[in-house]
Formats: C-alpha cells, structure tokens, sequence
C-alpha cells in the first residue's frame, strides 16, 4: 500500500511540474520608461491560464544608459539563468531581437522568441524559424498629414530624433515626407542636446510644428526618458508637438500616428499561450502592428487647433463626452421605454378597439332581440285586437241575440245568459287592454308624448297614484326604436312605482332639446340603494339599461331610502333640419284627465 502511495505521490508532483510554465521577456529600455511599464503590465495581466502556472521573468537591457555591450549582457543573463529552461521568449524592442537572434544563448536553446513593437527598418533581413512577433511600420508621412489637417497652414515642420544623421530612420522619414515637400519643409534635428532643443523650439517660426520620434541619450552622454522630454519640449515650444510614440500622448504633445501598445502587447500574449499551449511557430506567422490616430483633445482646445474634419476612426483622449454619448444610456432606457409604452398604448388601443366592437355587437344583438321581443308582442297584440277580441264580440252578440229570442218565462236561463255576456265583454276589454299593453298603437298613430300620456293617464286610474306628465320642446322625429324603448322605459318605471315605491304622487317630465330626448321619473316613495346587490340584479333596470344602449343612450339612477326615486333616460336624436323651435312648455296632470 506504501508502494501505491508513493507513487501517487510521485505522479502528482510530475503532473504539478509539468504545468509550470517560464517565460522571459527581454525589453531594450528600463523599467522607468512608460512605454516598458505599460507592456509589463499588460502581459502580466494577460498571460494567465487555467491550465498553467506562468511564472514570467523581466530583463532590461538599458544599453541607452549602460553602453550597447552585448557581451557582457550575455554573460550576465547566462549567469543568472544556467540551469533554467524558458518555454517561450519576448522580444520587447529591436535591440533584444537583434541580441538573441546574433548571440546564441545556450540556455535558452530553441525556445519560441516572439517579438512586439519592432520598426521594419530594425527587423534582421533573415529571421529564423523559431521566431515570429509584430513588426511596426511607422508612418511619419501620416502623423505629418495629421498635423496638417489641425493645422490648415502648416509650413514648417521639425523632425526631432536624437539618433546622428547617419541612423537609417533620418533617411526613412526624409523619403516618406518627400511627397509633402511642396506643401510643407521639413527640418531635421538630430545630435543636438537637450539645452540646445528647448532653446530652439522656443522660437519657431510662425506655422510650424514639431514631430518627435525619440530622444534616449546626447553626444555627451546624458540618458533621458523619451517619454519624459517629449512632455518638456511641449511645455517649451511655441508651436504644436506631435510624436510616434503612444506613450508619449497624454502628457502634451497633440498626437500623432501610432503603435497601440496596449492592443500589440495583448496580441502577443495570446500568441506567447498558444505556443506554451504546444501550437507550432508556423501557426502565428510575423504580423504588421495595428497602427491608430490618436489624438489628446485637451491639447487640441488648449492650442485652438482645427479638429473637426478628423477621420471618426480616430481615439481621442480626455474629449468631454458630447450629449448624446453623456446621456447615451437615458436615452436608450428612454427608448426602450417610449418603445414599451407604444407597444402597450398599441395593445390597449387594439384591447379597447376590440371591446368597443364586442359593445357594439352586443348592443347589435340586444337591439335584434329587443326588436323581435317587440315585433312578437306586435303580431300577439294585433292577433288579439283582430281575431280573439272580435270572436268574443261575436260570442257576446249571439249572447244577447239568444237573450233576446227567449220568452219572459226563461227567466233563470235570461239571467244565465246575461252573467255570460257579461263576462265576454269582460274579457273582451281585458283582452283589448292587454292588447294596448303589449303594443300600444297610438305610439305609431300619435307619436312618443301623446302615447305617454295616454298610457300616464290609464294608469292612474288603477292604483290610484296622481300623475303629473309634462312635456318640453316640440317632438321632432325619431326613430321607431327611439320612439319605443322610452316609452317602455316609462311603462317601466311606473310599473316599478306602483310595485316597489309606495308612492302616492309622480312626476313624469319628456324633454326635447339640442336634438337630445330626455325622460325623467321622479315619486315620492320609499326610495332604495342603487348600489345594492338586489337592486344591480334586478331585470326592470337591467332592462331599461339594455333599450338605451341600443339605442346609444344613457340612465341614471338617483335614490336613497326614505328619500323617494329619480330615474333619468337620455338619448341623441338625429338632426333634424328645419325642427321648429324648443320652447313650448305643456303639462297635464294625467289624474284630472
């Protein structure tokens, strides 16, 4: 079992030394350059993985202070390094490329190098096999044309480079501004010292501008940050200060044409995991370093610079936010919303189109019904009034024809046959109020306010209510339909008096006005609440509320116990043309009639 353990154990220690992974990362400059700062910090934040455990080693050259002594570099790191094997080498500048590809360090063997950031002009013609990286083409001719588009007039344009004449990049810029010579005159100063710059750049000449590339060290010596004096000739000159470096921006020159070493040093880590995840060098060949306007806006105001016609393309540093990105996020939230409430608006629009078409057809459907109710109670009425009523008059007169065949000495059967006729002609008024009842004709014959006070008038004669009836405006024509639900409206409502009320006296009130007709029922009874389980389940009003929606109409109900009962019905009437005058005013008791 301790022999199982053991090599469990062993096992695991391998498996735990296998994922642990060395890279180095060889900068030119030190660790005071923001430029080295920044890639630092970026490939340390990138370069991790779940399925290593990286452990990255960072080695500055410094030959821009120390002296370009290759050799003793080379000893220094093999010293350091002997007995340590590095799964992938960074290049970070042209100077660590060009060391480790002309000096074999044995302690690195053939592991992958990949380098960022290195100008085409430095890269070695003939790379080896295990090298790959970004090389960056700098484009001075486009930082010129930048400084010509903020600069309209611009004449006069200073390339400030601290390497001698005879460093290959003098003559790189001079050719690729060579197509600008008509528009523009280029001078270069390259060798002189620090004092002697800051002294020049104070006193240039009108439309001028400066474009700084690098400055490391003078012919006495001096070791300068480049970063660091680009932002002092800022501060000295009397014209704008544009550069090649990235880092440099920020800190006061205006801009310029460059290498994004943050996307360049984020690319190379992803290249620097795929070979330690065992991907061949062939996979990431050498790629060209994106290259962007970047343009640092404070500057821009500062110097009253024409910046409106630069590319969208372009970043700009420290720009306040226009409205529209300030409030970017209110305004889509505010989209979102005014979208949401459309929407729902929409729904409610199409929910309330939609109900008022279902009202509509309900009100069409309780109009078909209330017609057929009407039109059944026509035909019953007219058969009683034209075929029952006249055969119980003709019974009745075969009675009193009988009556009067008889001697006087059937006198018990005259008796008998009187109490018959009697009963006929009972039953035949009856029949003919019944009659009346289900179909009043003169509500055809005499229109809406005679057939009211008619019937007001029949109806007190019963339960002996005293009925006042009075009418406003001259009737104007109407509908049938119109005509019909108010008069059964009224029938209603003085059926409900006599029924529910206990009332002893009521007013009925008909007015015509502003093409509108208006009912209204008022007694003195008992009164009930309106709002009451009962009186809402009740057929009577349910009913009066199904005719005037038929009809477009409206009622209202006023009542509280003890407090007697006011029914109002109210209906628009079609315009008339030519109606005469609203204002006759006539009233009638119907129980003095």
């Amino acid at each position: 079992m301790w022999r199982y353990a053991s090599a469990l154990t062993l096992f695991l220690s391998c498996a735990l030394a296998a994922a642990q992974k060395s890279v180095l990362i060889l900068h030119d400059g030190s660790p005071q350059m923001p430029y080295h700062i920044l890639v630092s910090s970026e490939m340390q934040s990138d370069l991790t993985s779940p399925q290593f455990n990286i452990q990255i080693f960072d080695e500055y050259l410094e030959s821009w202070r120390l002296g370009r002594d290759s050799a003793r570099f080379v000893r220094a790191l093999q010293a350091k390094y002997t007995g340590r094997k590095f799964d992938v080498v960074v290049a970070d500048g042209h100077e660590s490329l060009s060391l480790l590809v002309s000096q074999r360090l044995p302690f690195l063997g053939d592991s992958p190098v990949v380098f960022l950031a290195v100008p085409d002009f430095y890269l070695p013609p003939n790379l080896p096999a295990n090298v790959t990286g970004f090389v960056v083409h700098r484009d001075y001719a486009e930082t010129a044309r930048l400084a010509m588009t903020l600069q309209p007039g611009l004449r006069h344009l200073y390339h400030l480079e601290s390497e001698p004449a005879t460093d290959p990049k003098i003559d790189i810029v001079r050719k690729q501004l060579a197509p600008l010579s008509s528009k523009i005159d280029l001078v270069t100063w390259s060798g002189l010292a620090a004092d002697e710059i800051l002294r020049r750049v104070k006193s240039l000449p009108p439309d001028s501008a400066v474009l700084f590339d690098s400055y490391l060290t003078d012919f006495d010596g001096n070791a300068y940050i480049s970063a660091y004096f680009c932002s002092r000739i800022a501060e000295h000159a009397n014209a704008p200060v544009y550069t090649a470096s990235h880092t440099s921006i920020g800190n006061g020159p205006v801009g310029g044409v460059v290498v994004d070493a943050e996307e360049v040093a984020r690319q190379t880590a992803r290249t620097v995991l795929g070979l330690l995840a065992g991907a061949p060098i062939s996979q990431y060949p050498v790629r060209v370093a994106p290259m962007n306007i970047i343009v640092d806006w404070r500057r821009v105001e500062q110097l009253g610079l024409s910046g409106d016609n630069l590319p969208s393309s372009a970043t700009f540093l420290f720009r306040p936010p226009s409205l529209l990105q300030r409030y970017r996020g209110y305004l889509i939230a505010g989209a979102v919303i005014f979208l949401l409430q459309t929407i729902l608006t929409i729904e409610l629009a199409l929910a309330v189109r939609q109900r008022k078409k279902s009202e509509q057809s309900a009100r069409e459907l309780a109009s078909r019904l209330i017609n057929a109710q009407e039109e059944e109670r026509r035909r019953i009425a007219a058969e009683l009034h034209d075929d029952v009523s006249q055969r119980l008059a003709l019974v009745a007169v075969h009675l009193d024809t009988m009556r009067g065949s008889l001697s006087p000495s059937h006198s018990d059967l005259i008796r008998e046959l009187s109490a018959l006729h009697d009963k006929a002609d009972l039953i035949s008024s009856d029949i003919h109020q019944f009659s009346h009842d289900l179909h009043p004709a003169s509500l055809d014959r005499l229109g809406l306010g005679s057939a009211l006070r008619h019937y007001c008038l029949e109806f007190s004669a019963h339960p002996k209510i005293a009925i006042d009836f009075s009418t406003t405006g001259d009737e104007p024509p109407m509908s049938p339909d119109t005509a019909l639900a108010f008069f059964r409206i009224g029938q209603e409502c003085l059926m409900n008096v006599a029924k529910h009320s206990g009332a002893s006296h009521c007013r009925v009130s008909l007015i015509y006005a502003r093409n509108r007709i208006s009912l209204s029922v008022e007694d003195n009874g008992k009164g009930f609440d309106p709002k009451s389980a009962q009186a809402q389940a009740g057929l009577g009003i349910r009913s009066m509320r199904e005719r005037l929606r038929s009809i477009g109409g409206s009622l209202r109900i006023q009542s509280s116990p003890l407090h007697g009962t006011t029914i109002f019905a109210e209906a628009q009437l079609a315009h008339t043309p030519g109606a005469p005058p609203e204002t006759s005013d006539s009233r009638s008791p119907a129980s003095a009639i």
